[in-house]
């Protein structure tokens, strides 16, 4: 077989045929090279000298006589070494040059097929682009010849520069008809493949941060990537606290990449350089109207010529759409201008936006983040107003578009431009716009910094007399985050409150966030509800359909978190399909979650699991990190009841991609870990979790220290667990517990995490106490954490030695997982029947806690819950 693998420098092709032949090697294979030499001079059929030479080189006299024939006169013309192994060979017969040509290329074919025949061939050439004419018609003749040997020609090339008249495309345009041929083409690595590479090459799990940079600026070029991971070692940009620092990861262009590309734009006129520069500081991608606009000395048809000459060195691509080009890969386009001056950029940089903006007119919002990074880069020519007004408009663009990370970037950087200027309407604005992008972006612990943007927006419209811009920031929905919980927003909503009278319609928005304040914070319920009815009634006189869903939203959220499961089954229906109607995913988000939260809690799997998805689905369109560690936390919880490991871990790793530190999955990520029975995982989540909640005692973010104490609770009551860790989530859950207001289920999940410590502990006391704070739960689940209360209850029971209550309890919990499909707690519950049995010892107890017993080894080898296996052998 014939096979050439093609693609750009760099990208592998020499290094799989290395690969290839190494591996072939250990198999008995004989493996020779050839390599084609660029710079001219070389002798004709340059690559078969050299793998012939090779050949003639291994064998002995009689073993060449025999493999050559009666064409060794014709192979010693061409490799001189066959005349010294066989001296003494008549000079071949000359008739005419084609021939000569044929009774070589026959000779060859022969030599190649005879030397097969005791030992696999491989011959192996590189950069066939730079082959003359010659070889390649040799390669032509010898694939065809040799379809039945126990020979492998693989042959590189690189896929830039040739043209459709390029000897080596005609070559494989004749070989692409002939059957023993193949064509390989590489492209670049994928963001695993860098992430892998990175984490070699540098001795720890890189960031994905890192990694999209790293990706992003090499395309995953292989030799681009070991080149540009190469220098960010040697500038210590490579360690772990490095990659805490994000600004070094834009890197200057390794001097070996920059040499690679410098070689290829040699070979370019200086008329397409001088143009390729302009479109270079124009972007990755541009169109020929905009260097008509530019450049001055070449008129259309000469753009389109030295257009074609980059089009054939490869340098360039089309794109499709009219006259519109890309550069072929981001470092050639950064190379040329990083040959620029900065004063030179800058000056071009400033025609480049002056011109563009003339030329967009009416459509310059369709290219504000275009000009805005031209205006920035121009600053220093233009000054700051073109970049503000335009990174302005391109940020609200991008929010419009759901891309909250790009609409940060313009914001922050149009407040930079800004300076120390004292605020004003145009600060305004552009705060409102950060705080929005960063609710959409920040991780939990970081959403402070969007209050504070909030806020100061809301401080000058108040102070301009703009009301109305004041009280659009301080009604603008926010996701219904535990973060919330301090008294930043709370306080900014009364304040917009005292500017307008509670029945006006603006005040609608205000009350119903009031609300959620009142339920959630305070644990105020009836409180919560008053103002939820206010709402609903100013939506209902208003018509404010947007209004409406989003009380019934909030209402739902507090109707889960006071356990009062029907209320939040109908006020969330209700909220989802208005929000569905209305296409308000920011809306149908939340009220989706408070109903999962209640199916959780009743035993509903099959109907939450449809509510995550479609949740789901709608926060990865949204891309905004806290619907997505949300949405995904619901999946992880129910993926754990069900026993779903490898779903679970696929939902724990997409809610810590969006944030590394959120506690929900920090703390189930340890649960599934104690599971699988991967302690060091599980600890090492553990500590991760603990230094999050230490950051931020209650009463800060209280969920953080509700989800340590349940995860040291539920892991302990796997695997036994470190007394010290105990310490700390009783710690946790007892400062949710001391503080004025907590919502009934913050409350119950505090008590939940006391009580499964207890139990372990045999505390008789404290097991009666808590069992009593905790009875009403009898028949739900926890949705913080797999948790069943009929359970839980039964080994409290056991504790305070109530056998015969327990027993009931481990019997309604068997029948609770049983019809939801929670098949982890059913086994777990099955074990603790079975002991409860065990220690009652009456009648056929003992048969009834076998059977319980096998049941539940049955699930454990199903699932692979290892320390539910070990526990029930022991």
């Amino acid at each position: 077989r014939l096979v050439v693998v093609g693609g750009e420098p760099g990208i592998g092709k020499s290094r799989l045929a290395e690969e290839l032949a190494a591996r072939a090697s250990a198999l008995g294979a004989e493996i020779h090279w050839g390599r084609c030499w660029e710079e001219g001079g070389a002798p004709p059929y340059w690559p078969w000298v050299q793998v012939l030479r090779a050949c003639v080189q291994e064998r002995s006299g009689e073993q060449l006589e025999v493999e050559l024939g009666a064409g060794a006169p014709e192979v010693a013309e061409l490799v001189p070494d066959v005349g010294a192994v066989l001296p003494g060979l008549a000079a071949p017969v000359s008739p005419d040059a084609q021939q000569a040509r044929f009774r070589l290329f026959d000779a060859i074919a022969g030599f190649l097929r005879r030397a097969s025949r005791s030992r696999p061939l491989v011959f192996l050439v590189d950069d066939l682009n730079w082959a003359d004419e010659g070889s390649l018609r040799l390669l032509e003749f010898v694939a065809r010849e040799l379809a039945d040997a126990h020979v492998l020609l693989v042959g590189t090339y690189r896929d830039i520069g040739l043209s459709r008249r390029h000897p080596l495309a005609l070559a494989l345009g004749e070989l692409s008809r002939e059957r023993p041929f193949e064509r390989v083409f590489l492209r670049g690595l994928s963001d695993v493949d860098v992430e892998r590479f990175v984490a070699a090459a540098c001795g720890f799990q890189p960031d994905g941060g890192l990694v999209r940079a790293i990706h992003a600026q090499t395309e995953g070029n292989p030799f681009f990537v070991g080149e540009v991971v190469r220098l960010l070692r040697d500038e210590g940009a490579l360690t772990p606290a490095a990659a805490a620092t994000p600004d070094r990861w834009s890197a200057r262009i390794p001097d070996g990449v920059r040499e690679a590309i410098g070689r290829r734009l040699d070979r370019l006129s200086r008329a397409c350089v001088s143009t390729l520069t302009v479109a270079s500081a124009i972007g990755r991608e541009f169109a020929l109207d905009q260097l008509e606009l530019l450049i001055d000395d070449l008129d259309e048809d000469a753009l389109l010529e030295v257009l074609e000459e980059a089009l054939d060195a490869r340098v360039v691509e089309e794109l499709p759409g009219a006259s519109r080009y890309q550069f072929t890969h981001a470092l050639i386009q950064a190379t040329l201008a990083d040959d620029l001056s900065r004063t030179r950029r800058a000056r071009l940089h400033a025609r480049i936006a002056q011109a563009l903006e003339a030329h967009y007119g009416d459509r310059v919002v369709d290219h504000a983040a275009e000009l805005a990074h031209h205006f920035g880069e121009a600053e220093a020519v233009l000054g700051a107003e073109g970049l503000i007004h335009h990174s302005a408009l391109a940020g609200e663009a991008a929010l419009a578009t759901h891309a909250p990370e790009q609409a940060l970037v313009h914001f922050e950087r149009a407040l930079a431009a800004r300076g120390d200027a004292p605020d004003d309407d145009q600060a305004a604005e552009l705060l409102f716009g950060r705080g929005r992008a960063q609710l959409a972006v920040l991780g939990h612990s970081e959403l402070g910094l969007a209050v504070a943007s909030f806020r100061r927006a809301f401080e000058h419209y108040v102070a301009a007399g703009e009301i109305g811009r004041a009280l659009a920031v301080a009604a603008y929905p926010l996701p219904l985050s535990l973060r919330f919980g301090q008294t930043d927003i709370a306080e900014l909503i009364a304040r917009a409150l005292a500017l307008v009278s509670p029945s006006m319609h603006e005040a609608g928005a205000l009350i119903a966030m009031r609300g959620w304040f009142l339920g959630f914070i305070d644990a105020d319920y009836e409180g919560a509800q008053r103002d939820f009815g206010q709402a609903l009634a100013i939506a209902e006189r208003e018509a404010d359909a947007a209004l409406e869903r989003r009380t019934l939203a909030n209402a739902a959220f507090v109707d889960a978190f006071h356990l009062r499961w029907r209320d939040c089954l109908d006020r969330g229906a209700r909220a989802i399909e208005l929000a569905r109607d209305a296409g308000d995913r920011s809306t149908e988000i939340p009220a989706r979650r408070a109903v999962v939260f209640a199916l959780i809690a009743t035993g509903e799997l099959v109907q939450g699991r449809a509510h995550v998805a479609a949740a789901l689905a709608h926060a990865e369109q949204l891309r905004e990190h806290w619907w997505l560690t949300s949405t995904s936390f619901n999946g992880l919880v129910l993926s754990l009841y069900e026993g779903d490991w490898g779903g679970a871990r696929e939902l724990t790793e997409l809610g810590l991609a969006a944030d590394p530190r959120d506690p929900r999955h920090l703390a189930l990520r340890a649960v599934l870990a104690r599971e699988l029975g991967d302690d060091d995982e599980a600890e090492a989540q553990i500590a991760l979790l603990a230094e999050v909640a230490k950051r931020s005692p209650p009463p800060g973010s209280i969920a953080d220290h509700v989800f340590l104490a349940l995860s040291i609770a539920l892991g302990g009551r796997i695997a036994g667990g470190d007394p010290s860790l105990q310490a700390v989530a009783l710690k946790a859950a007892e400062g949710v517990l001391s503080l004025p207001a907590v919502s009934p289920a913050l409350a119950t999940y505090s008590r939940s995490a006391l009580a499964l410590i207890a139990a372990r502990r045999g505390d008789v006391e404290e097991a009666r106490r808590l069992y009593e704070t905790l009875v009403g739960q009898r028949g739900t689940a926890s949705f913080f954490a797999p948790l069943t209360f009929d359970r839980l209850l039964g080994q409290l029971a056991v504790a305070a030695g109530q056998i015969d209550a327990a027993l009931a309890h481990f019997a309604e919990g068997l029948a609770f997982c049983d019809r939801a499909g929670y098949r982890p707690e059913y086994a777990w519950t099955a074990v603790e029947y079975a002991a409860a049995l065990l220690h009652r010892a009456q009648d056929d107890d003992r048969t009834r806690a076998a059977a319980l017993r096998d049941e539940a080894l049955v699930v454990a080898h199903e699932l692979g819950m290892q320390p539910l296996a070990d526990r029930l052998l022991a």
